[in-house]
């Protein structure tokens, strides 16, 4: 594997994860007006499949599902094995670096 990282020691290393529904640009003070009840739109349309991002690198796209109370979500696309892993070895030898 590239650069001696082992899998089997990275496999309990916490990593980062957002869910990602859409975004937007706001001014300051649009930002400073928000209140309760406030409605902020977004670039995404209705339905349109939630972005899944690990270590600021997107690896997924997935939709809302509700589990019980919980919301959740349901893998619809993946990337390949080896640009999920990139982020990974990227978090791990910043990581490595710090421990020096």
């Amino acid at each position: 594997m590239a650069q001696g990282i082992k899998l089997d020691r990275l496999m309990d290393m916490p990593l980062s994860v957002r869910l990602v529904l859409g975004k937007c640009d706001m001014e300051i003070e649009e930002i400073l007006k928000l209140g309760q009840g406030s409605i902020i739109e977004l670039d995404a349309e209705n339905r349109t499949p939630l972005e899944v991002w690990v270590n600021n690198r997107m690896v997924a796209k997935a939709e809302v599902v509700l589990s019980d109370d919980q919301i959740c979500a349901r893998i619809l696309e993946v990337s390949a094995p080896k640009e999920r892993l990139r982020g990974v070895q990227e978090s791990s030898g910043r990581a490595g670096s710090k421990s020096k």
